[in-house]
């Protein structure tokens, strides 16, 4: 087992990477499968804002961005549930020298079902709001509006979101549900919420780079006119940010995971607590390594 310390936002993010590597193909692939419907249904909004007037058009195309954002979350929620269970095992595995067992408690699907809530909600605030502005200005005005409000939106709805991710690496890791679940999540959220933060604007800044330098690509590639219908443009577009969005939920899922551990290194001397050969020879494989609501 490795001498275990407190990591900053940098270090985690490193140590997800290096974590990744041995499924990152087969999460890659899987978070895939649940980006792509999303992003070709952003495509066909997109091709349909192609063959409108000029106003609404720009209407269209911001709704398609507002939709993007949701695409995001809702992913980044979808494949931090699924791919929990592996991860944890991946950093138990490399930093405590073995694989505990995970739990099944099927108390995840409702914490599923309320984060995903949440994204649906934000995505319905923010075409209401664009709604609600059409209602009091030109189309032109209102899109300007709400092309300031979306970054207000977007970083309270990413702040809601990451206040919700530790439950799923409590879930698994310690089989707690109820009031003590709440316990634990606003324990971790009040120790390592910032460290959490830090790593997601991080990961906010990894997909703004990647896509910057793809649709620069793309750009070049369109300027020569090797894809000439707008169609073919749009999609190809929505192909790379499906490849973004997909690479990014990989390293999430292990940016959380990472940060969860971090946060019971920093604050309850995890490292050792997990040294105390004589817990694991009482017969109990978990016991209070991983669990502290043990029974």
């Amino acid at each position: 087992m490795r001498q275990l310390f407190p990591l900053r936002p940098i270090q985690i993010i490193d140590t997800s990477f290096i974590l990744s590597k041995k499924v990152f193909i087969k999460f890659f692939l899987t978070a895939l499968i649940f980006v792509l419907p999303m992003q070709i249904l952003a495509w066909a909004i997109e091709v349909a804002a192609t063959q409108q007037s000029n106003d609404f058009s720009s209407r269209t195309i911001l709704l398609a961005v507002i939709f993007q954002f949701f695409i995001i979350g809702a992913s980044l929620v979808i494949t931090s549930n699924i791919f929990a269970k592996r991860a944890s095992q991946e950093y138990c595995k490399e930093y405590l020298g073995k694989t505990y067992a995970t739990s099944s408690n099927p108390a995840r699907y409702r914490i599923f079902a309320i984060q995903f809530l949440y994204q649906f909600i934000s995505l319905l605030l923010c075409i209401f709001t664009r709604f609600l502005l059409g209602n009091m200005f030109n189309d032109t005005s209102a899109n300007s509006v709400m092309g300031v409000l979306l970054f207000i939106y977007v970083g309270v709805w990413s702040v809601l979101s990451i206040r919700q991710s530790f439950s799923i690496p409590i879930l698994v890791n310690e089989n707690v549900s109820g009031k003590e679940l709440k316990l634990r999540s606003k324990t971790l959220n009040k120790s390592s919420f910032s460290t959490l933060l830090g790593t997601y604007s991080y990961c906010w800044l990894l997909v703004l780079v990647l896509s910057g330098s793809m649709v620069g690509s793309l750009q070049y590639i369109i300027s020569k006119d090797v894809i000439k219908s707008i169609i073919g443009q749009l999609a190809i577009l929505n192909t790379i940010f499906a490849f973004i969005v997909s690479f990014a939920c990989v390293i999430f899922s292990f940016i959380l995971v990472t940060t969860y551990f971090n946060g019971r290194v920093a604050n309850e001397g995890f490292d050792l607590a997990v040294t105390i050969d004589e817990i694991e020879q009482e017969g109990r494989s978990r016991g209070k390594l991983l669990n502290v609501n043990a029974r």
